[in-house]
């Protein structure tokens, strides 16, 4: 679907190019000249300026010519058509914006690289059957997709303030019978009306950067081979950095992007320093009091103070039993002893002295 635009120029990838540096092409709403120059006329365009709406406003010399609203574009396709000039903007709230062009602005500025919108035909096993097809290969998608390496050297690669970046999908739904969507769904078929219309069959279109359609197509393109080779797309390096020789066309929403992703990135940075003052700050201090230090008692005037040590504990081998202590013998028996030799030694002499 896609396969002529293949060529890389930077790292960044083509959704997050196209949110940080492609505005989104005026729509046209042509009013009579006579009536923009009436106190209606200049009441709405007062009103207009304070919006921040892709719309511009263009006079016909012709008083009976009927209000259109035309696509951007060299085509100027008309979407919309209307009998009398608008009183006020309240008149033109569903063509200025919508619940959907709302909610798929949120998703974008929450890190969305593309959010799908599926436009239901009413047959409902039709559109079930490609709402499952969307949700399950875009989870997937997300799950195995990479975005291209950046270079933070690299001044053509540089990004601008806005969510991270990171590789994310939403799906919208939406009916085609729906009144506060009837102009967002002809926004969203553009040029390719009459082929994702027929049939009456649904069609899904992706929306990136500041509210950008790269095309529209119908269940029967959108099989996974097909999603697949749309968001690789938008995944991939940006192939062209000139918006108008890229595919796709551009939605009308009520949004000042510049001002809302300079918030988005104000936000991530406090969040960032908070996280890191977080992860960097000291344990905070208990309620509780400190305990008392325990006293020692005073010495007395006797004994000298010590020092507390640390308990020792010494491990003694087992213990054994000491030789045994000699009888000391008392007095009476020495001297019974020394009286019985003298007794001995005189009897030997006697028998002496008889043999000489």
């Amino acid at each position: 679907m896609l396969g002529a635009f293949a060529a890389n120029a930077c790292t960044i990838p083509v959704f997050r190019y196209a949110l940080d540096r492609w505005p989104a092409d005026p729509y046209a709403l042509t009013v009579p000249k006579v009536w923009i120059e009436s106190a209606a006329g200049e009441k709405f365009l007062t009103d207009l300026d304070k919006r921040s709406i892709n719309l511009r406003i263009v006079g016909e010399e012709e008083a009976e010519y009927q209000n259109k609203l035309f696509l951007p574009g060299p085509e100027m396709l008309e979407l919309w058509t209307g009998k009398e000039p608008p009183a006020d903007l309240k008149q033109l709230a569903k063509l200025l914006d919508s619940p959907a062009r709302q909610q798929l602005a949120k998703l974008i500025l929450n890190g969305a690289s593309a959010v799908w919108v599926q436009v239901d035909s009413g047959n409902k096993e039709a559109d079930d059957a490609l709402f499952n097809t969307l949700s399950k290969r875009l989870e997937y998608l997300k799950n195995v997709a990479e975005i291209p390496p950046q270079d933070p050297f690299d001044p053509e690669s540089r990004l601008g303030p806005g969510p991270e970046l990171k590789v994310e999908f939403g799906l919208v739904r939406i009916r085609r019978n729906d009144p506060a969507e009837a102009a967002f769904v002809e926004m969203l078929a553009g040029s390719r009306k009459e082929k994702v219309w027929k049939d009456g069959m649904p069609f899904a279109a992706p929306v990136f950067g500041r509210g950008r359609t790269l095309g529209a197509w119908t269940a029967e393109d959108l099989d996974d081979e097909g999603i697949d080779e749309v968001c690789m797309y938008l995944l991939g390096a940006c192939s062209c950095q000139v918006k108008r020789q890229n595919p796709g066309w551009d939605l009308m929403m009520d949004l000042d992007w510049d001002t809302k992703l300079m918030e988005v990135a104000m936000a991530n940075d406090v969040e960032l320093a908070s996280a890191d003052e977080t992860s960097e700050a000291p344990e905070p201090p208990t309620n509780e009091p400190p305990a008392p230090a325990k006293e020692e008692p005073a010495p007395t005037p006797d004994e000298p103070k010590t020092t507390q040590m640390p308990e020792v504990v010494k491990i003694e081998p087992n213990p054994v039993a000491p030789p045994p202590v000699p009888e000391v013998m008392e007095e009476e028996s020495v001297s019974g002893w020394f009286l019985g030799a003298a007794a001995f030694l005189a009897i030997i002499g006697i028998v002496v002295a008889r043999k000489q």
